[in-house]
């Protein structure tokens, strides 16, 4: 099985990775699953995220310094994510030249830092300790390389708070990795339909949206490039099966 070198600082290809690791791949720049560009699924598919709606509150979880956030800010939306290095999101801030406030929250144990106008919200603390006391009714979850990164044991930890900050009829799409885990070890790693369907139990429903294979382009370890020929990309549409809405139709 390919792994990352222990001296590598590339949180891929580690079993089990904590904040500490995060923080310390941003500090060194390591890097290598920050995009840079907007999402092409994000691009091709934003109308099933936000459902065709203006202005809607969005949840980006272990954002970093997405330029999606930005993106879909010029879009009218307003933006919520959790990122655990502070150091990303101060970034994320000053390379869009965006004014800043940020203020410390007690009750994530962290900072919240806040464009001028409040529409993008950012809080860098443990993803765990973000709860509906400080973000609820979001109506959608983007999600690019968060249900992918998190460590397998907390998949259904990572669930249950998804579902508790966001509204019944969110629409959540989830970009996902699919390869032969016996070849490659994550994060980030590969997401099964069935475990997809595992974890998300009996409250949402999935549809499988659209796949491409990964080229020289993607924010992928460098030391997977070797086997992009046996790895795709998978977009999935997920909602709540209280919205009444079962066809899961874009």
């Amino acid at each position: 099985m390919m792994s990352a070198k222990e001296d590598s600082g590339e949180p891929g290809g580690r079993s089990h990775v904590d904040t500490a690791q995060w923080k310390d791949a941003w500090a060194k720049g390591r890097t290598s699953f920050h995009e840079g560009k907007p999402n092409e699924f994000l691009s091709k598919h934003v109308d099933a995220l936000t459902g065709g709606k203006p202005a809607i509150t969005i949840f980006v979880p272990l954002c970093g310094k997405a330029v999606d956030l930005k993106w879909l800010y010029d879009r009218g939306h307003s933006v919520v994510g959790v990122e655990v290095a502070n150091q990303a999101i101060e970034e994320f801030f000053t390379e869009n030249n965006l004014e800043f406030s940020k203020e410390d929250v007690d009750k994530v144990h962290g900072t919240l830092y806040k464009s001028s106008d409040g529409r993008i919200r950012l809080y860098a603390c443990d993803l765990y300790d973000f709860s509906n006391e400080v973000e609820s009714g979001m109506q959608a979850v983007w999600d690019r390389g968060s249900l992918v990164a998190i460590n397998k044991e907390d998949r259904e930890k990572y669930i249950k708070i998804l579902r508790s900050v966001t509204s019944d009829d969110c629409r959540y799409l989830a970009e996902v990795f699919n390869y032969d885990p016996t070849k490659l070890n994550g994060p980030p790693h590969t997401i099964l339909e069935t475990e997809l369907a595992r974890i998300l139990g009996d409250a949402w429903s999935f549809k499988f949206l659209d796949e491409r294979k990964l080229n020289e382009n993607d924010a992928i370890p460098p030391h997977w490039r070797e086997f992009m020929s046996e790895m795709c990309l998978k977009l999935y549409l997920i909602k709540n099966k209280a919205a009444g809405d079962t066809s899961l139709d874009e």
